[in-house]
């Protein structure tokens, strides 16, 4: 928190620290950036939805990820696959239930309607919802009504500019790149399986992976 130009930090892992906060913050912007893997989350995002409330507390929402929507944050349904967000909740309960994400953050046994309902809360409580894409604000709608003047888009602005470069001259071998540390919502098994179809098909095609990858699929 700033206060005048004089800048305090808090670090806390219990969520008793919450309450204290109501008495030292003033006049200053509560950022909710990413809760994935805190605690016992619901009852924090309850706390959270009660800065609403405080005329010395404007709660900005930072919609990073899809946490808000599903404790599965990528939305990577039981099979691994995309959900798509489906409209009927019968099935985002049953999925929860045997969810690989959803369970490695002790959320698989969590009321997707109370999750929804709870976050729903701080959506209303919060000045700002903000986008980083215009693709994440159209599937987040499909959970949420989003107050069309407190929810913005606002893509990041790159760190660096590089100029286009000159495709390399045609080579007789085909060389795939794959950058970035690629984990299973990322493409992690598409590329094994790619590589597993390279293989069988005997093919003179190689894949270069700079960075790491998940290969346990």
């Amino acid at each position: 928190s700033t206060h005048g130009g004089h800048e305090e930090t808090y670090y806390s892992l219990s969520d008793e620290w919450l309450s204290s906060l109501t008495s030292l913050l003033r006049d200053c912007d509560l950022i909710i950036n990413n809760l994935v893997s805190w605690p016992a989350t619901t009852q924090l995002i309850e706390q959270l939805s009660e800065f609403g409330d405080s005329p010395q507390v404007r709660l900005r929402l930072l919609f990073h990820d899809f946490f808000s929507v599903c404790p599965s944050y990528t939305l990577l349904n039981a099979k691994n696959e995309y959900c798509g967000v489906p409209d009927d909740l019968t099935i985002c309960a049953n999925c929860l239930r045997k969810n690989p994400t959803a369970a490695a953050f002790g959320q698989s046994t969590t009321d997707i309607r109370d999750w929804r309902a709870s976050w729903a809360k701080v959506i209303a409580a919060s000045e700002e919802i903000v986008f980083f894409s215009e693709a994440s604000r159209e599937t987040a709608k499909r959970a949420y009504m989003l107050p069309n003047d407190r929810t913005f888009v606002r893509p990041h602005t790159p760190l660096a500019n590089f100029e286009r470069l000159d495709p390399p001259p045609q080579a007789e071998r085909l060389v795939i790149g794959v950058i970035g540390n690629i984990n299973l919502a990322k493409g992690a098994k598409i590329v094994t399986d790619l590589a597993g179809l390279l293989e069988r098909k005997k093919s003179e095609a190689k894949i270069v992976l700079l960075g790491n990858l998940e290969s346990s699929y």
